[in-house]
């Protein structure tokens, strides 16, 4: 069973607490021990010590002012030594019972009621002493000073002196114990901190293990990756908190490869695509702005043609005034030539030669009616330059000349034929008839020669629509290559940016 790192840092610090508390638990326990000692020490030895001590200095004491006065019952002041004797006794009874009130274990106990039996003895001697004294039997009070006094105060002496060999024995046992706990103590302590550290280097490599060596190989693996370096394997151990880290950069690495493959194979798609986009943009504005040229070509050429367009309108114009003059010419004439006809009845033999001449001038305006119409389509071509009007002139000149000619015969004819009349008016008869035809000819031709002029003003009319409709297109053609021309430029840079891209991307290594 795998322990996580939560466990492991846990299980650590609880085992160090552990040991730390039972270090301190030792050290607490042994301080107690020897506070206790210092304690009994200072509370209970040296005060009985101190106690016992006192109280058998006031004994001697005692002893001793007895002494002097049984040396010198007379001497100055002799009389009140017996009362500082019993003085001396009484503070010895103070001081005793102040270690009367001590705690005592039962060897001391035993050892205290022998003092107390010595020290009752010692009273009872030093009384019959004082008394002796106050009796003045010398023999009495030699022998109290050489058996009985010796005697008893040697007996309570021995038995403060046995107490207080049992406090310093029982002293001297606390410190040797003392001595004793220290040395104890400052064996575990040798043995503990050794301990101690074993345990904190044992935690160390547990930790270490646990959790430095996972995360010195995530970090190399981080520098593997920010180098761009993704091939690198991570070897997984164990499920805890540092195992999933590894697994988390195991399956970022495997998705950041996924995610730079797709951008890299993206990244050369786009720069392809960039590329073949801006070539054909570079295409299609060659094509565009040879386009926008054919465009203006074809609107400049449609201005010329709606300008000869206007001038066929005008010509047109002109000429169906003309045979309107013409088919109003041939009206008078075939007035006229009622009037002849009227006129002529006694010329009969002039009349032949009138209606040939009639029948000229009936060619003539024949040929004049054909120049007319050559005429008309000669101006729908030549336009401006006017050529076949000059051609109809001379023709009509030429007419004009042999008419006049015709004329002058006719008139000596006329002159000389007489006789003739008859038959010219029959042959004038037939020139108004031809004449009345020849006006429903022209007046035909009018009406045509109008159409022809309300077509060429219709088609002069269409032409500058399709100049204005090839004006739009030429504008919205130059506009046209302008975006072409941005959007070359835009793929143009499109394909740096996937040039950039494509190197950014080629610092990765998926495989």
């Amino acid at each position: 069973m795998t322990m996580t790192i939560r466990a492991r840092i846990a299980l650590t610090i609880a085992s160090l607490a552990a040991l730390l508390c039972i270090c301190v638990g030792f050290g607490l326990w042994s301080l107690n021990t020897i506070n206790a000692s210092a304690k009994d020490v200072s509370l209970n030895s040296l005060p009985a010590i101190n106690a016992l001590g006192l109280s058998d200095l006031y004994l001697g004491r005692a002893r001793l002012v007895l002494d002097r006065y049984a040396l010198s019952p007379d001497a100055p002041g002799a009389a009140t030594l017996p009362a500082r004797a019993a003085q001396f006794m009484a503070t010895s009874d103070q001081w005793y019972d102040k270690y009367d009130l001590i705690l005592r274990e039962p060897d001391e106990d035993a050892l205290a009621k022998a003092l107390v039996e010595a020290r009752k003895n010692f009273r009872q001697v030093l009384d019959a002493f004082s008394q002796a004294i106050a009796r003045g039997n010398s023999a009495e009070i030699d022998h109290f000073v050489t058996e009985d006094v010796p005697n008893a105060y040697n007996r309570v002496s021995n038995a403060f002196d046995a107490l207080r060999n049992f406090q310093l024995t029982d002293a001297a046992r606390q410190d040797a114990d003392n001595d004793r706990q220290f040395e104890t103590m400052r064996l575990w302590a040798l043995l503990v901190v050794p301990a101690g550290i074993a345990a904190a280097i044992a935690a160390w490599i547990f930790l270490r293990k646990a959790i430095m060596n996972p995360l010195a190989e995530a970090l190399r693996q981080f520098d593997h990756i920010s180098s761009g370096d993704l091939t690198g394997e991570i070897k997984v151990r164990g499920t805890d908190e540092m195992g999933q880290l590894l697994a988390g950069v195991v399956a970022m690495r495997l998705r950041l490869a996924e995610t730079v493959g797709v951008v890299r194979a993206s990244s050369d798609a786009i720069a392809s695509a960039s590329n073949q986009i801006a070539m054909g943009n570079t295409d299609l504005s060659s094509r565009t702005e040879q386009q926008a040229a054919s465009l203006q070509e074809t609107a400049a050429s449609m201005e010329q043609l709606t300008s000869r367009v206007e001038q066929n309108a005008v010509s047109a114009e002109q000429a169906s005034k003309l045979v309107e003059t013409a088919n109003e010419v041939a009206r008078e004439g075939g007035a006229i030539v009622g009037q002849v006809i009227s006129t002529m009845t006694g010329i009969e033999q002039s009349s032949r030669r009138i209606a040939e001449i009639v029948g000229m001038i009936e060619a003539i305006s024949s040929q004049t009616n054909i120049l007319a119409l050559n005429a008309a389509v000669e101006a729908a071509r030549a336009g401006e330059e006017g050529r076949g009007f000059a051609v109809v002139a001379s023709e009509v000149r030429s007419l004009s000349q042999r008419a006049s000619a015709a004329a002058a015969e006719i008139k000596t004819l006329i002159e000389a034929s007489a006789t003739r009349v008859q038959e010219g008016a029959h042959q004038v008869a037939k020139a108004g008839g031809t004449m009345d035809h020849l006006g429903v000819a022209i007046q035909h031709v009018a009406d045509l020669m109008t159409e022809i002029a309300l077509a060429s003003q219709d088609q002069s009319r269409g032409i500058a629509h399709v100049n204005i409709a090839v004006s739009q297109m030429d504008q919205v053609t130059q506009q046209n290559a302008a975006l072409v021309e941005q959007a070359a430029a835009a793929a143009g840079s499109l394909h740096d940016q996937a040039k950039q891209l494509t190197a950014a991307v080629a610092v990765f290594k998926i495989a």
